[in-house]
């Protein structure tokens, strides 16, 4: 994929080919922001724009070095992942071991540190060796979704670029055309996504769309489960792979119940209108947003990796009474 091709981050494109055509590309970067929402995909096309043989601020994509980048074996440029749960400070001395070298075959060397969060700090330690004497001819990129989680001292050697979530008729878009999803179901999952192309393109739309159905009727009538029926739930929700995709659809719909107490216009879930209108008829406007800034509030937890079963335990004992 070239520059040219990628959706909703115009602003640090224009910033990358700047720098690349006044020749003052930094030596190091943070790519930062949420989840599946093309970081990784604009570093490897930077490398690609920077080892093109037939372009200078994008790439061909026809040329042996972009076709080599794109297939993930070009020598000059590498990506380095987490080893299990973690970035490894033996990856990163492997990473400061080949940053010695020149370009072996390109006019760049650019390494790319994915979910650059996970280096555990010894690791992290180690890279800042490399970020005070940045070695000449190659390129830092430190992809991250968690950016207060890199230690202030790389923040403070490298330049951020911050990447914001797709506009929802952006990934409305993309669904409708790449995948042929109808515009109803795209709405749907491009807001359940929550911007995050990535996440969209990957979601099934029949999937979504019983994800919907279960965590409606896992969480209507909460009140009337009990303290033993509650913990029971949230138990099997802590097993949950999908548990963030949960929470996100349980986002939307009290988004919803909002919309419709206040009139009804702009709802997502148009084809549960009565549904929802019947959960939310006898509830309050502030409780209904207070339900959606408790559900925002235990994603948050869970990203921090607090205990998730005790996390959902709470939010829904607090929305079952939540008045």
């Amino acid at each position: 994929m070239h520059f040219s091709e990628i959706i909703g981050h115009d602003h640090n494109i224009k910033l990358l080919q700047r720098s690349i055509e006044r020749g003052r590309l930094h030596h190091a970067y943070i790519f930062s922001g949420p989840g599946g929402i093309g970081k990784k995909l604009t570093a490897i096309s930077l490398a690609k724009a920077l080892n093109c043989l037939e372009m200078e601020t994008d790439s061909c994509g026809r040329c042996i070095p972009c076709r080599k980048i794109e297939a993930g074996n070009h020598p000059d440029v590498k990506i380095v992942e987490a080893d299990g749960q973690v970035i490894k400070i033996d990856q990163i001395r492997e990473l400061q071991r080949e940053l010695q070298f020149r370009p072996f075959e390109g006019k760049k060397r650019v390494f790319i540190i994915d979910s650059a969060d996970r280096m555990g700090l010894p690791a992290s330690n180690s890279l800042l060796k490399t970020l005070e004497e940045p070695p000449k001819d190659s390129v830092l990129i430190l992809v991250t979704s968690n950016f207060h989680s890199l230690l202030p001292t790389i923040v403070s050697r490298c330049q951020r670029l911050s990447f914001s979530s797709l506009p929802i008729p952006d990934v409305e878009m993309m669904l409708v055309e790449k995948k042929g999803v109808d515009p109803a179901t795209a709405h749907i999952i491009a807001a359940v996504s929550e911007g995050s192309i990535g996440d969209a393109l990957g979601e099934d739309e029949g999937s979504i769309l019983e994800e919907r159905e279960r965590v409606f009727t896992g969480f209507t009538g909460l009140k009337d489960r009990g303290m033993i029926g509650i913990f029971k739930q949230a138990e099997e929700m802590a097993k949950d792979d999908d548990l963030g995709e949960i929470l996100k659809v349980l986002k939307v719909l009290y988004r919803d119940m909002a919309v419709l107490k206040g009139g009804g216009r702009g709802i997502i879930n148009s084809d549960m209108v009565s549904r929802i209108g019947d959960e939310a008829r006898d509830m309050p406007m502030d409780a209904i947003l207070n339900g959606f800034d408790l559900i925002s509030e235990t994603e948050g937890l869970i990203k921090r990796n607090i205990n998730k079963q005790l996390a959902l335990e709470v939010m829904m004992m607090r929305l079952a009474n939540n008045p």
